[in-house]
């Protein structure tokens, strides 16, 4: 089943080879709470979409008739993210970091995988996956655009008809 949904994924780099490696399987566990969970028509908003894998599987499970609205604001995942949702017409693409203030924040990217990308400086589970990948960890910092969510829905054409 979700063989069938995540046709094709965009990588290059070797920090990307634990995509690679666990392909289609990975994360099943939470991949089948989603296809419990999201239904065709739906609205989902996916903060943080690294490089589109799971958003690819969201734009499937929403169909033609839902919405898939995806923030994503790394410079080292943008590439990818843009490639892999390409096709994805029901999908909008954000560029921006979300928060609890609208305004700029210190964004930082590492340069392993773009997955430990925070808004907090001292984002533990980095220095694991760092130890763990034997290899050393640099987080560089820029200003990224956060929104908050309530900002964003009450600018955007999500909000509710009343």
């Amino acid at each position: 089943a979700i063989d069938q949904v995540l046709d094709y994924i965009f990588l290059e780099r070797f920090y990307f080879l634990v995509e690679f490696f666990f392909g289609k399987s990975r994360e099943a566990e939470t991949m089948h709470a989603f296809k419990r969970l999201v239904r065709a028509g739906d609205t989902v908003i996916e903060v943080g979409g690294h490089i589109g894998y799971i958003a690819q599987y969201f734009s499937k499970l929403v169909g033609s008739e839902g919405r898939l609205i995806v923030f994503e604001p790394g410079s080292n995942n943008l590439r990818y993210i843009e490639e892999n949702l390409r096709g994805c017409v029901n999908t909008t693409l954000e560029r921006l970091a979300v928060g609890s203030t609208n305004g700029l924040a210190t964004f930082y990217e590492d340069n392993l995988s773009g997955q430990n990308n925070s808004l907090l400086g001292d984002y533990k589970m980095a220095d694991s996956v760092s130890k763990a990948a034997g290899q050393e960890l640099v987080r560089t910092p820029r200003a990224v655009q956060v929104v908050t969510l309530d900002t964003y829905v009450t600018s955007t054409a999500l909000q509710p008809d009343k």
